[in-house]
């Protein structure tokens, strides 16, 4: 059950949500003779060039910011609604498990590569627990549908997803949005972006998000569901030389949230003839037989340790464009992230300790790309060549 939400958006110096047109991502509207918005080209970096949409040769759903503001997405779940063949659903432990066209791969350990994986401004989040707090602040999502493989790599079968950030903005801007639902449930977001020098530009967003619980213990007075959840980014966008731009980001994520537990809806022996897990008492052998199904989605139960969640993620990233010259462009992408989890689940919906677990680990990733691109025959030839 998620909390219902209202927004209001204050606008203390622009329009809200006004993203600026990237470096290498642009939306061109053509005007018909009365004025209004005519047909929309959106230009598309899924071959990592930019190219139409209409001219890749693939399946590709695009949505702009302001597409993803309109229509209420605010996370990878709320995709589905408007992305035909993905779907994206969360393991007990909390690991987002990522599809499309019905290619994923269901695993809820946190070092298992994905079947689909998930990319900010063409740097990889490499583990699909890195990816919960990618889509805040965006100038574009693309999906990207079937094998991928030639430019993402082995984990890309079932296809890849690329965030947009939006860039910063060579005059000053800034927005915030704040929204308030169901179990007092309370979310503010915004951007603040503008240039630091001539040649140098900044843009910092953010969005945080807490509230009360919404799941009742069936068994006693005790609740869970608690949201406490804190994302931001810093980006800078530095032109060092005429020929030299250099791109940093600054990433990270808190999460506090309780993660959610389930509701008993029955009992039945894996085999008839056998005695009830004879190690348990005979008292909790009878709560584990006669434990009460509901029909109302709030109530589920959970043993007598509370379920916690201490997640967080720091990720920075630099890009390197040269040109080179003769329309040849040489790039140079680095990442390095950290992430640490400390989470206790209880999943069998019985208010004793029987199968619940606790889960700890840490990722320590880094990447490098490095690619050189050109065009040749008067432009009509693209080639790109690199490795990662």
């Amino acid at each position: 059950m998620k909390p219902k939400k209202v927004s209001l958006k204050l606008l203390p110096l622009h329009c809200a949500l006004a993203f600026a047109s990237m470096a290498s991502a642009e939306r061109v509207v053509a005007a018909d003779t009365a004025g209004e918005e005519g047909v929309q080209e959106v230009v598309v970096t899924a071959q990592k060039r930019k190219e139409s949409i209409n001219d890749v040769p693939m399946s590709i759903t695009a949505l702009t910011g302001d597409q993803l503001a309109e229509k209420g997405i605010e996370d990878a779940a709320d995709l589905q609604k408007v992305v035909a063949g993905f779907r994206y659903s969360e393991a007990e432990s909390g690991t987002p498990v990522y599809a499309i066209r019905g290619v994923g791969f269901n695993e809820t350990s946190l070092g298992s590569l994905p079947n689909v994986p998930v990319y900010v401004d063409e740097v990889p989040l490499i583990f699909p627990i890195m990816t919960t707090g990618a889509g805040i602040d965006l100038e574009r999502v693309e999906v990207l549908k079937g094998p991928q493989g030639t430019l993402f790599g082995q984990s890309a079968t079932g296809g890849a997803v690329n965030y947009i950030a939006a860039r910063p903005t060579s005059t000053f801007k800034s927005a915030l949005s704040v929204g308030y639902g169901s179990f007092d449930d309370k979310t503010v977001d915004g951007y603040v972006s503008g240039p630091l020098a001539d040649n140098m530009k900044a843009r910092f967003a953010f969005k945080a998000e807490k509230s009360g619980p919404w799941q009742k213990s069936m068994s006693r007075q005790d609740e869970l569901g608690r949201k406490d959840r804190l994302d931001g980014r810093l980006l800078v966008d530095w032109q060092a030389t005429n020929n030299l731009k250099l791109a940093f980001n600054l990433s990270g994520w808190e999460d506090k949230s309780e993660p959610q537990a389930l509701q008993h809806s029955g009992f039945r022996y894996l085999n008839p003839g056998a005695v009830l897990i004879p190690t348990l008492p005979a008292g909790e052998q009878n709560t584990i037989q006669n434990s009460p199904t509901s029909h109302n989605n709030r109530d589920a139960d959970w043993g007598p340790r509370h379920p916690f969640n201490d997640s967080h993620l720091t990720q920075f990233s630099t890009r390197a464009d040269y040109d080179l010259g003769n329309h040849m462009l040489l790039t140079y992408i680095v990442s390095s992230a950290k992430f640490d989890r400390s989470l206790y689940a209880d999943p069998d919906g019985l208010p004793i300790q029987n199968s619940e677990g606790e889960s700890r680990g840490k990722i320590d990733s880094m990447s490098h790309e490095l690619r050189l691109a050109g065009t040749a025959f008067a432009d009509k030839a693209k080639w790109l060549v690199g490795f990662n």
